[in-house]
Formats: C-alpha cells, structure tokens, sequence
C-alpha cells in the first residue's frame, strides 16, 4: 500500500471509491484520443490537432474557451459560425467512446480493493 495511507483503520472502511480520469486512467490519453477524433470529423486546419493540445497541457482539463481559440486561431476560415463550429466539436466530444487501459498498478490495486472492499 501507498505510505499515505498507513494511518487509515482498514478494519473499519466498507467502501472505496475511485475516480476515473486522471486517477484510474491517465487523462491525457482519452483527451489525445477525443481530440483526434475531433480532428479527423471537424478541423479543417492541420495545426488545429497539435494546437488544441498544446493548449489543453498548458491550460488543464478545466479550461473552458480551448474551442474558441481554435476557432479563432485557424477553423474560421472554414466555418461561417463560432458557435456551430464549437457544438459540432463539442458533439463529437460527448458522443465519443475511447480506448483506456489500465495500467499494470491500477489493475493490481483495483482487484485487491474489488476482493476486500465494496
């Protein structure tokens, strides 16, 4: 177990919980994955990919204009409409399933807690 967590009377917990992205999954890859879907249905330009990336590290995860600005930085000359250009982007965002893997830590710590928790 994680130094961490020595104090904690395990005797005593009934359940544990995990959050997905960023702790059982490396976020970065579902975003890099998302975003590439994006640009394969979406962006026209061929830096809108590496630019929208760029700006998701340097911003995070909650940063919410990341669409604006590529928008504004290259896609406006393809599209007639901000706001359609950023729906349709944020369509494929929410409909989009990816492929995670669990890495080989995540895995062992998730099967000890599944046989010893709820």
């Amino acid at each position: 177990m994680n130094v961490l967590y020595d104090d904690v009377n395990w005797e005593k917990v009934k359940y544990v919980g995990f959050d997905l992205d960023g702790t059982i999954y490396d976020e970065f890859d579902f975003i890099k994955q998302v975003y590439s879907q994006i640009n394969k249905q979406i962006f026209k330009h061929q830096n809108s990919f590496e630019f929208i990336l760029s700006r998701w590290i340097e911003k995070g995860s909650s940063y919410t204009k990341i669409f604006d600005e590529v928008y504004i930085k290259y896609e406006h000359n393809y599209y007639n409409s901000k706001e359609k250009f950023i729906m349709s982007s944020l369509e494929v965002f929410r409909d989009f399933s990816p492929t995670l893997k669990l890495s080989e830590r995540n895995m062992y710590i998730l099967n000890y807690f599944s046989k010893n928790y709820k």
